[in-house]
């Protein structure tokens, strides 16, 4: 087996409970930071899916795997956003505590 397609793997049943416990959430708080970690986690389900394409040769003019390609690009600005999302998902409970300490 390819160890992209075996790292997708892994990390795709990691980000499919991320997004699961994430849809919970926001089902029942409905709040800022709820909605941030979902939306990080749809971005990292993307490069999940991204690593699949790669592993299984799918969508072979996109050039994925290649440094210099449209899924390359894919890949990272997924990465980076899904990572930047899970971060304010993070800190938003932290600044809201400082708000009401703060009154």
């Amino acid at each position: 087996m390819n160890t992209t397609l075996s790292r997708a793997m892994v990390f795709g049943v990691l980000v499919a409970i991320l997004l699961a416990r994430s849809i919970v959430l926001v089902s029942r708080t409905r709040s800022r930071a709820a909605v941030f970690q979902l939306v990080g986690a749809c971005f990292l389900g993307v490069v999940v899916l991204a690593h699949f394409a790669e592993g299984l040769p799918v969508f072979p003019g996109l050039g994925w795997g290649r440094p210099n390609s449209v899924g390359h690009d894919i890949d990272f600005v997924s990465f980076a956003a899904g990572i930047g999302f899970l971060i304010a998902s993070m800190v938003c409970p932290m600044i809201s505590r400082v708000r009401r300490r703060a009154i």
